[in-house]
């Protein structure tokens, strides 16, 4: 396979594996290419096309590193929201304890 059809087939699964907030294969497509860049950044001898693949590649990853980021800040979001209504929570949860209801 050329480096050029290994850069597409990353390319893809980073897009599609973002777009489907499918964190686990996007942290392997993540690591396939960290395996892959220490080889092509020893060689030194792409040809033009796969240059172009590989900028593809880049933009690709820049998108799923985008979603990753879009997904934390939900994340952070919700967790804080979560923690806001802590203490109501607590409070009912102790005065459910105390009325001895555990329905």
């Amino acid at each position: 396979m050329t480096d050029r059809h290994t850069f597409a087939r990353i390319a893809r699964r980073l897009e599609v594996a973002a777009l489907g907030d499918d964190w686990s294969t996007l942290a392997a497509a993540d690591r396939e290419l960290a395996a892959v860049l220490q080889g092509v950044a020893a060689r030194r001898d792409l040809s033009a096309a796969d240059r172009d693949a590989l900028l593809a590649l880049r933009k690709a990853h820049d998108g799923a590193l985008a979603r990753c980021v879009e997904a934390s800040e939900r994340i952070a979001e919700r967790l804080s929201e979560l923690g806001a209504g802590r203490d109501g929570w607590m409070a009912y949860a102790y005065d459910l304890e105390l009325s001895g209801s555990h329905s």
